[in-house]
């Protein structure tokens, strides 16, 4: 999506939120890693990760409010890290798209492409309606 970035971030240094220059550049979700396996965990083992916890911080443009779960770093396990992700991704990318719409004020309704496609069907419906009507009355059918 656009208003979310996911970025792996290697480093050791913190990330810093403009690094990758948009105009859509509402939110960074980075992942650093953490926590290294343990040598007395199989290489076998199903997290046959060299790190076995990530942190996971949210950035976000200085004119949106705090969030989600994550105002405050998240550790997570290899294992529960994808999903964990993409939940936040999806979350952050409505919470963006509801923001640019109302552009922050909170008074502007978001609808969604659902909801719009609904009201659209229904005034199709009305359209239909009375031009079925109109027809039937000048006896056109």
């Amino acid at each position: 999506n656009d208003f979310v970035t996911i970025v792996f971030n290697e480093s050791g240094h913190n990330y810093k939120f403009d690094t990758i220059p948009s105009h859509f550049n509402y939110i960074n979700i980075v992942i650093s890693p953490h926590s290294q396996r343990h040598l007395s965990q199989p290489l076998n083992s199903p997290t046959n990760n060299t790190y076995t916890f990530y942190k996971v911080t949210m950035q976000r443009r200085t004119d949106m409010p705090e969030i989600g779960p994550i105002t405050e770093f998240k550790m997570i396990s290899a294992s529960a890290l994808s999903a964990f992700v993409l939940a936040i991704a999806l979350h952050a990318n409505i919470f963006s798209q509801v923001f640019l719409q109302s552009g922050g004020s909170k008074k502007v309704e978001y609808v969604t492409n659902w909801r719009d496609r609904l009201r659209q069907i229904k005034r199709l419906k009305e359209r239909f309606k009375s031009t079925n009507n109109s027809n039937t009355n000048s006896g056109n059918v």
